[in-house]
């Protein structure tokens, strides 16, 4: 499996946890360092896991937070 294929679905590696979710939504703010991530057109590198995954050294739970806000567009219940 190509992860980086133009398919709907796209894996990354966050701090050693893999997250699975829709190119849409990394992409919902154009511009942004997921969008760029997240589309297979752009010719960008970035550091790759063992697997062939992007890999971003962050927390895991603070981009659930992250992932979540941009999946639902509200602030997640974890900061109420």
């Amino acid at each position: 499996d190509d992860e980086r294929a133009p398919s709907g679905v796209f894996k990354l590696n966050v701090g050693g946890k893999i997250f699975t979710t829709l190119r849409s939504t990394l992409q919902k703010y154009d511009g942004s360092i997921l969008a760029v991530m997240a589309d297979p057109e752009r010719e960008m590198r970035f550091t790759q896991d063992e697997n062939g995954l992007p890999f971003i050294d962050t927390d895991p739970e603070m981009f659930r937070l992250v992932l979540s806000w941009l999946r639902t567009g509200e602030k997640p219940t974890e900061y109420e």
